[in-house]
């Protein structure tokens, strides 16, 4: 059996990162904060967020998915130790686009505090 020992994995051009594109792990995962106007506060392949409307509002990834036919997850908190009673839903618009709408059990749409994303496929 052979053991693979490394500090640092680059590209073969000797300094850029390895880059994942057909493997399974997340292309896109991101942290939204969102008390009336979203803003990121962490992410990877994430470039901006939109506010579209209460309880509303668009990711725009840095770098284009295949297609649209992602698995996009999404988990949503009112704060950190209590859990949202709301729910969250998330659609990939294009393959540069997640769209979100957050509402409570009631149906209503508002913004809630604390949002997380990930998006689960292949680059372009």
């Amino acid at each position: 059996m052979s053991t693979v020992k490394v500090d640092t994995l680059v590209a073969s051009d000797g300094t850029s990162p390895v880059t994942l594109t057909k493997q399974s792990a997340a292309k896109h995962w991101c942290m939204v904060a969102n008390s009336g106007v979203p803003s990121i506060s962490n992410s990877l392949n994430a470039s901006s967020v939109s506010d579209d409307a209460i309880g509303n509002f668009t990711i725009t990834l840095s770098s284009a998915m295949e297609n649209t036919n992602q698995a996009a997850l999404g988990m949503i908190a009112n704060s950190a130790a209590n859990p949202s009673t709301s729910t969250v839903a998330g659609t990939m618009e294009t393959t540069t686009t997640l769209a979100v709408e957050t509402v409570n059990t009631a149906g209503t749409n508002l913004d809630v505090p604390f949002n997380q994303f990930a998006i689960h496929g292949d680059l372009a």
